[in-house]
């Protein structure tokens, strides 16, 4: 790849008190190339490790920089946005320190976004994985391969139609596209503007100004794998809470922004807003309960009888799911097993 194609992204790394998963994504991503521009926002109550700052400081290309700890939802939102603010390149792109990228499919990416006008933001498929040893987090060969919201979306050209498409198929989230640093600093502007103060409902407030602004095109080519956590504070919240009456003032601030912005009643889409909770809701019921049972019958206790099992079964799961992989993406899973020790065959 020549040096032309990395102009005009920057992969904005946000991270918060993990320095031995910054360390796994530094080791693996740091000499990828020296042309991609890597923006870390550090939330966390302490600076990151000694020798990993030392590591940054040395690459021109990346920029470290420290704010203020992330004591709530909000802190963590503005400090996306002054990150956004002096982040320069035209494009930008979320990742997180339990991501690898691939980055010949993200970057042809971004050559085809450039090349198109009817077009404003781009996506990829996203694969998750756990960790067959669930108790070694960091170092555990990958296991529980799985493609992230994988169905298929219509993005259609009325704003409303795109917005309703979020809510009903939930295809993606904004942490999920390469767009315009411009568009996604506006957003994170409007919702600290905004009387929003749940997680959930900033993030839902970004999400519906993005789809009201954006035409979106999603790749078939893998962008990142992503390391799925049962004990995260994102998989822990829950929706349930926002239909209580303390919530009932920040969704109508939402129904109300957005409903002069497209031009729909504000009732209907504080019912829209209020469906796609609902729905939250069922699908993380299932979905705690299956972790819970889970962790029960597979403790650290039970875990070293089934270790050779498991160890086993992420390596014929490997296979079967490379079957399912183009060779960009081949070449990049292989890169990411052949880290762990573990080498496609």
């Amino acid at each position: 790849m020549n040096n032309f194609k990395y102009k005009n992204l920057t992969f904005l790394l946000l991270i918060k008190d993990r320095p031995q998963f910054l360390k796994r994504w530094i080791k693996f991503h740091i000499h990828e190339n020296d042309n991609i521009n890597i923006f870390i926002a550090d939330g966390g109550k302490k600076s990151i490790l000694n020798n990993d700052l030392k590591k940054i400081n040395n690459k021109k290309n990346i920029r470290y920089h420290k704010y203020e700890y992330d004591k709530d939802y909000r802190s963590f939102i503005k400090k996306v946005l002054l990150s956004l603010r002096k982040i320069k390149t035209k494009y930008v792109l979320f990742c997180s320190d339990d991501d690898f990228l691939n980055f010949n499919a993200i970057l042809k990416a971004k050559e085809i976004l450039e090349q198109q006008t009817y077009i404003s933001a781009v996506t990829g498929k996203y694969i998750s994985f756990q960790g067959y040893n669930k108790f070694n987090r960091i170092f555990t060969h990958p296991s529980g391969l799985s493609f992230m919201y994988d169905k298929k979306c219509v993005f259609y050209k009325n704003r409303y139609k795109r917005i309703k498409n979020f809510f009903n198929k939930h295809p993606f989230g904004i942490f999920h596209y390469m767009m315009p640093t411009k568009m996604l600093r506006d957003a994170y502007q409007a919702v600290v503007n905004a009387k929003v103060y749940n997680a959930d409902l900033c993030d839902l407030f970004v999400n519906i100004y993005i789809y009201s602004k954006v035409k979106i095109i999603k790749r078939k080519d893998v962008f990142h794998m992503h390391q799925y956590h049962d004990n995260s504070e994102a998989h822990n919240r829950s929706y349930k809470v926002l239909l209580n009456k303390k919530y009932e003032s920040e969704i109508n601030e939402i129904a109300k922004i957005f409903s002069k912005k497209i031009n729909i009643k504000t009732n209907k889409l504080r019912n829209d807003v209020l469906n796609f909770i609902k729905k939250g809701i069922k699908e993380k019921k299932g979905c705690m309960f299956i972790v819970k049972l889970k962790n029960i019958i597979l403790n650290k206790y039970t875990f070293k009888f089934f270790e050779k099992y498991y160890f086993n079964k992420s390596i014929i799961e490997k296979d079967n799911f490379k079957k399912k992989l183009n060779k960009i993406d081949i070449d990049f899973i292989e890169n990411v097993y052949s880290f762990f020790g573990l080498y496609i065959k």
